[in-house]
């Protein structure tokens, strides 16, 4: 399973098409990010890092605890969104609390 996103790495200000999956085999689990044209590795974070933005009714913003605090991936579209929750579970529990 895996699902579209648009991919920030919160250095350059830079937005990419980016397709994510779920390296099962990495230790710890790590999730994938590839260029959605060439399918380049853009980035690998650690999965149980992913925690959820707030953001709009119709997206789903996505950060990791591991990466610079303005690195995303923005996920719209009903199946993608299915896709990423099915992918990344603990995005319901692991929300960011504000200080």
């Amino acid at each position: 399973m895996q699902f579209a996103a648009r991919y920030q790495d919160g250095l350059v200000a830079e937005v990419r098409a980016a397709e994510c999956v779920l390296d099962l085999a990495a230790d710890p689990v790590a999730l994938v990010i590839l260029d959605a044209a060439s399918r380049e590795v853009l980035d690998r974070w650690d999965a149980s890092a992913a925690y959820l933005l707030h953001s709009r009714m119709i997206e789903l913003r996505i950060a990791n605890r591991k990466k610079p605090a303005g690195a995303r991936l923005g996920v719209t579209g009903v199946a993608d969104t299915r896709s990423a929750l099915g992918l990344l579970p603990m995005l319901h529990t692991g929300q960011r609390k504000d200080l």
